[in-house]
């Protein structure tokens, strides 16, 4: 379980410091387009 976490802090970032923003709709993840930001907003949410 704390793999998993450790991996999922390397991908994911940390909206909430204003310092970074959403990675681009165009970008890929799991080879799906929008994936990738889909995850930062729900995460920023969070």
């Amino acid at each position: 379980m704390k793999e998993n976490l450790e991996k999922v802090k390397l991908l994911a970032r940390d909206l909430r410091n204003g310092k970074e923003f959403p990675r681009s709709p165009r970008e890929t993840l799991g080879g799906y387009v929008l994936a990738a930001r889909a995850v930062d907003k729900c995460r920023a949410v969070l």
